[in-house]
């Protein structure tokens, strides 16, 4: 009885192998990114993963579906090209959460929907796609074995899902090649518990460049390709 409840309350959730693998699918943006803004800020990765998985699972379960926690790809390429400091990169995700949650509350996103041509989101969307295979191609070349034999572990799976509806779990399968060889070279990492974060409190300063390089290069990759084309 509590399973046909579930279902009446839930009939979309879902969560098998497809599912599994639509959630990962994120990772080749996601790592790379917040890897490289960790190290150049020296921010606590810990932190960073902790609530990216949090709201990994609140947006699961509130979208019934795996929804992309995205890093902010603009902030993370400035950040670890210009090597900006935390107190900065806290200032633009303030001044960026603020603006988004205005919009929201004052339902302004149908406004800027109507202002702006599918066009310049798609434009948008394969700018972002040409940057992340550029960047890609350095990754393919520095471990060209892995990366072929990932490659085809990935066109396999589509082929097969074309011919015979196999579920595609390309991903799954390639993160757990990238565990075991991690594994091999570095051993099992030492468990150990996180610190209490610190509170970061920004300054003016922190703000007004944290707002001119950051949050205002990066709200409009935002409205369109995590907001509109979603």
């Amino acid at each position: 009885m509590k399973n046909e409840n579930r279902i009446d309350k839930w009939p979309d959730f879902r969560f098998n192998l497809e599912e599994i693998a639509g959630a990962i699918g994120d990772y080749g943006t996601l790592f790379p990114i917040v890897l490289g803004v960790a190290f150049v800020s020296n921010l606590n990765l810990g932190h960073i993963l902790l609530f990216f998985s949090v709201w990994y699972i609140i947006t699961g379960l509130y979208y019934k579906m795996p929804m992309p926690v995205e890093p902010m790809k603009v902030i993370g390429a400035i950040v670890i090209a210009g090597g900006l400091s935390k107190e900065e990169i806290t200032a633009s995700g303030m001044i960026l959460g603020s603006l988004f949650l205005i919009l929201g509350f004052c339902k302004e996103m149908n406004f800027i929907q109507e202002k702006v041509p599918s066009s310049v989101i798609r434009g948008i969307q394969m700018g972002l796609a040409l940057i992340l295979f550029k960047t890609s191609i350095n990754f393919i070349l520095k471990d060209s074995v892995i990366s072929v034999i990932c490659i085809t572990i990935i066109i396999l799976f589509y082929i097969a899902n074309k011919f015979i509806h196999l579920t595609d779990i390309s991903a799954i399968v390639v993160i757990l090649i990238g565990i075991v060889i991690g594994l091999q070279k570095f051993g099992i990492p030492q468990i150990r518990i996180l610190p209490l974060p610190t509170l970061i409190i920004p300054g003016i300063q922190d703000f007004l460049k944290g707002g001119w390089l950051l949050a205002i290069s990066q709200a409009p990759l935002t409205v369109t390709n995590a907001i509109l084309s979603t």
